[in-house]
């Protein structure tokens, strides 16, 4: 009897993948849980459980949405995105379950201005610490002379919020706007808006770090502005192994634009063992006889 060949035809079953950015966002949410800075924050009572949502499970999302890119929809358009992949990202991350956006809205609109400020720092030392990049020459400046120097940028920047009227009704509960605690009216430049937040940032220009963010209501002074900045870049630094601001071996230079043209400025940074470099507004200077010997007198490069 003839023997005819049989052909079996399968396939393998589909594996459901995460999406890429989720690899990013697991490695950095495990570094993140992995030091003191959450144990810290939670034991000074900044992070606060909601009925839905803890601190863990909030950071886990928010580190998902800003790996992956997505900004259309906000918070709600990425977690409906993430619908079918959320239960296998948790699992990856450790945490029990992803929050909603709605339980991430209302996680964060409850806390106060002190408490994110506590917890961003935390993070950015956690961040910085450890890390060789800021211990590595070619993430330093170095001058004509040879000398290396540590520059950072500070760049301060308002946002102005629009506040529309709030519904008003017997059968509505009483209205109140998430921003009262945040944003105070004050001068918004081009941005249109009725009251203002002012943010600052500084970055560390070798290795692109941040090293510290500040927020305030209305507008915030320069001053405060540095010495938010000096405060948090000095505690970011010393949970990590670079120089510390008021080295001898390694000075540093804060970045500034011209707003910080100014004496004060120049005496607040001074203090601080630092040095400073911004467009002076002082114009008046350039006419005196010592300067004007100095500029001609100095040695100039093209750059």
């Amino acid at each position: 009897m003839p023997r005819h060949p049989t052909f079996v035809l399968s396939s393998n079953p589909a594996v459901e993948v995460l999406p890429d950015f989720t690899a990013e966002a697991i490695v950095l949410f495990t570094h993140a849980m992995s030091g003191a800075a959450l144990a810290a924050v939670e034991q000074s009572g900044t992070a606060r459980r909601s009925d839905a949502a803890t601190l863990p499970m909030v950071l886990a999302f928010l580190v998902a949405y800003m790996c992956s890119g997505r900004r259309e929809g906000g918070l709600r358009g990425f977690s409906d995105h993430l619908k079918p992949h959320a239960a296998k990202l948790a699992a990856a991350m450790g945490v029990s379950s992803l929050p909603t956006a709605g339980a991430v809205s209302r996680y964060l609109s409850s806390l106060t201005m002190d408490q994110a400020m506590a917890m961003t720092t935390e993070l950015l030392a956690q961040s910085v610490a450890g890390t060789m990049l800021l211990d590595h020459p070619l993430t330093t400046m170095v001058d004509a002379l040879g000398q290396r120097w540590r520059v950072f940028d500070l760049d301060p920047t308002v946002q102005a919020l629009r506040q529309r009227a709030l519904p008003e009704g017997p059968g509505l509960p009483v209205a109140h706007r998430r921003a009262e605690t945040l944003a105070d009216p004050g001068y918004a430049g081009r941005h249109r808006g009725e009251v203002i937040v002012s943010s600052g940032r500084t970055q560390e220009a070798g290795s692109g770090l941040w090293m510290s963010a500040t927020l305030g209501a209305g507008n915030m002074a320069l001053s405060a502005a540095i010495t938010d900045s000096l405060g948090q870049t000095a505690q970011v630094l010393a949970g990590g192994h670079a120089e510390p601001l008021d080295s001898q071996k390694l000075p540093s230079v804060m970045r500034l634009d011209g707003g910080g043209g100014n004496v004060p400025t120049m005496v607040q940074i001074e203090a601080a063992r630092s040095h400073f470099l911004a467009r002076s507004a002082q114009y008046a200077i350039l006419q005196q006889a010592d300067v004007l010997a100095h500029l001609r007198g100095g040695g100039w490069q093209a750059v």
